[in-house]
């Protein structure tokens, strides 16, 4: 109601979106099976 966006993300799910992202560019480039292990570490 007063126009404010805020997006709140710790240190560990503000990093992950990246390796996700590059896991599936390589999957998809090389044909290579891979799996991301999510694993938070609580910090």
């Amino acid at each position: 109601e007063l126009g404010i966006h805020v997006l709140l993300g710790g240190h560990y799910a503000t990093e992950t979106f990246g390796v996700k992202a590059l896991v599936a560019h390589l999957t998809e480039r090389f044909g290579v099976s891979s799996e991301f292990i999510d694993q938070p570490t609580g910090l």
